[in-house]
């Protein structure tokens, strides 16, 4: 299974899948790549990450699976930037 190093994909699997033999990678390319010469069987990534890999290979890869894990998302910004804030939550909850 390839995952990113360090992310929360490695740290998941590792706590919760026995068995499996976790491959990490530094970036996402070569991690692609040994997904589709068969170096490695699958890959954990993000949802959305996932669906844009299918449409850049034109459908030669797959997303699979069923949600694992609902991971939070978050926004930093300045503190003084009250527009931002605004822009982001006005924005989110409609």
């Amino acid at each position: 299974m390839g995952v990113g190093l360090g992310t929360n994909y490695e740290l998941w699997l590792r706590e919760n899948v026995q068995g499996v033999d976790v491959r990490t990678y530094d970036d996402d390319a070569t991690k692609y790549q040994d997904l589709r010469i068969g170096r490695i069987d699958a890959i954990l990534i993000d949802r959305l990450a996932a669906l844009d890999l299918v449409k850049k290979t034109h459908n030669t890869l797959a997303v699979a699976g069923r949600l694992f894990h609902a991971s939070p998302r978050a926004w930093h910004y300045a503190k003084e930037t009250r527009k931002c804030w605004r822009l982001l939550t006005g924005r989110l909850t409609q």
